[in-house]
């Protein structure tokens, strides 16, 4: 029963629908951690309710400006491009779980962590 909703706003951004809330998912590489909600609010003119990004290859989540920012691991961990860029990470993915919340408001309720070291 898993259905998947995504349009693009071109070959870099994806629109995703999650329980009736726009969220936004790209690579990362065009994005920094700190900008991605602004930058990405303004050339879309649309305020997601999360924003996906990967990348960095470290995980990271933070509440900025009331979205969700997520950043997963690597699925690699510590490979050629992240020794180039002085990345290390361990190898990971993440699972999320979101739920509406009383006032309609879609949140993440759980985030696991699956390591594959």
């Amino acid at each position: 029963n898993i259905k998947i909703n995504q349009e693009r706003f071109d070959e870099t951004i994806s629109k995703l629908d999650i329980l009736g809330e726009t969220c936004f998912a790209v690579h990362g590489h065009n994005d920094s951690f700190a900008t991605v909600v602004s930058k990405l609010t303004l050339i879309t003119r649309q305020i997601p309710n999360t924003i996906f990004l990967g990348h960095t290859h470290s995980h990271q989540e933070k509440d900025n400006m009331g979205i969700d920012v997520v950043v997963n691991g690597t699925l690699s961990g510590t490979d050629t491009y992240a020794k180039e860029k002085r990345l290390t990470s361990k190898p990971m993915q993440k699972v999320m779980m979101f739920e509406k919340n009383v006032n309609g408001r879609v949140n993440i309720t759980n985030t696991r962590r699956i390591n594959f070291n």
